[in-house]
């Protein structure tokens, strides 16, 4: 289910688009960050979002979405909030898996728009013996828990720990 929307963009478009754009022009008119979860592969949806005022979607899902096209097509408009595989790396890697895709994103995302964290909730299976420890390898490698959303928002996410970051954009 997760390799294509649920429902035919053409549908969400005329069904839940003009919904959306109210309820986000409220919040952008409030001053407040527009930020949006949808599990799966809703690329094809992403241009409506960022045209909606959408600044960061949660979660950028490796086993669902090409998390390089994401970057190099939307990442000027939009911060991804994600993109370890909570349903493949983090749960069957080794932890040097994890620690290889936690330096990966960082490297891709170098430049801004992106928040580190697991795509989704840990399963309650999860082998923790290989899981990434990655508060550890945060301070080891002094990375700083914030982010700077894709336009305007500072967020600080995580003050006190947690799995949250980046870099401000140019």
């Amino acid at each position: 289910m997760q390799c294509s929307l649920m429902l035919r963009a053409d549908m969400w478009r005329r069904l839940y688009k003009p919904y959306y754009r109210r309820i986000y022009a409220e919040a952008k008119a409030a001053g407040l960050a527009v930020m949006i979860h949808s599990c799966g592969q809703i690329t094809e949806l992403l241009p409506d979002l960022i045209e909606l005022g959408v600044e960061v979607v949660h979660p950028l899902q490796p086993e669902a979405m090409n998390v390089e096209y994401c970057r190099k097509e939307f990442g000027r408009d939009l911060t991804f909030w994600g993109g370890l595989g909570s349903q493949s790396t983090i749960p069957h890697g080794t932890a040097d898996d994890n620690r290889r895709e936690a330096r990966q994103r960082l490297q891709q995302f170098a430049a801004g728009g992106y928040i580190l964290a697991p795509s989704g909730a840990a399963r309650p299976k999860r082998p923790w013996k290989t899981s990434p420890p990655l508060s550890k390898w945060r301070r080891r490698n002094s990375v700083s828990f914030a982010s700077v959303s894709a336009r305007r928002h500072q967020v600080n996410l995580f003050p006190r720990g947690g799995t949250a970051i980046l870099r401000q954009r140019e």
